[in-house]
C-alpha cells in the first residue's frame, strides 16, 4: 500500500487506515486477555483441590500392589522347582502306584455299562409273572357272591313249613 500511495494524499489515507486497524486490533486483544484471565483463575482453584486428593490415593495403591506381586511370584517359583526334583527320586515310589489304580478304575466303568444292557432283558420275564398274580385276585371276588346266595335259601325254608300245617286242619 505504501509503495503505491507515495503522494501526500496517499500517505494521509494510509495513516488513517492504520489508526483504525490499530484501534480494532487493540480492542480485540484487550477482550481476549480479559477472558483468559477469568478462565485461568477458575481452573486453578478447582484443580488444586482435586489434584491433592487423587495423588495421595494413587501413590498408596500402586506401591502396595507392585511390591506384593513381584516378591511372592519370584520366590515361590524358584524354591518349588528345586525341591521337587530332589524328592521325587527318593520318596515318590508310593505315589506312582496310586496313579496306576486310577487308570484301572476307568476301564472297569466301561465294562459295567455293557452288563446293564443284558439285565434289561431279564426284567421283561419278571413282568409276565406279575400278570399271573392278577388272575388269582379275580377268583377271590367270586367267593363273596356265594355268601349272598346262602342268605336267600334260609328265607325260603321258613315259608315251606307254614304251608303244610294249615292244609290238614
Amino acid at each position: 500500500m505504501q509503495v503505491v500511495f507515495r503522494t501526500f494524499y496517499g500517505h494521509f489515507v494510509i495513516s488513517k487506515l492504520q489508526l483504525v486497524l490499530n484501534t480494532l486490533d487493540s480492542k480485540k486483544k484487550k477482550k481476549k486477555k480479559k477472558k483468559k484471565k477469568k478462565k485461568k483463575k477458575k481452573k486453578k482453584k478447582k484443580k488444586k483441590k482435586k489434584k491433592k486428593k487423587k495423588k495421595k490415593k494413587k501413590k498408596k495403591k500402586k506401591k502396595k500392589k507392585k511390591k506384593k506381586k513381584k516378591k511372592k511370584k519370584k520366590k515361590k517359583k524358584k524354591k518349588k522347582k528345586k525341591k521337587k526334583k530332589k524328592k521325587k527320586k527318593k520318596k515318590k515310589k508310593k505315589k506312582k502306584k496310586k496313579k496306576k489304580k486310577k487308570k484301572k478304575k476307568k476301564k472297569k466303568k466301561k465294562k459295567k455299562k455293557k452288563k446293564k444292557k443284558k439285565k434289561k432283558k431279564k426284567k421283561k420275564k419278571k413282568k409276565k409273572k406279575k400278570k399271573k398274580k392278577k388272575k388269582k385276585k379275580k377268583k377271590k371276588k367270586k367267593k363273596k357272591k356265594k355268601k349272598k346266595k346262602k342268605k336267600k335259601k334260609k328265607k325260603k325254608k321258613k315259608k315251606k313249613k307254614k304251608k303244610p300245617l294249615t292244609a290238614p286242619g
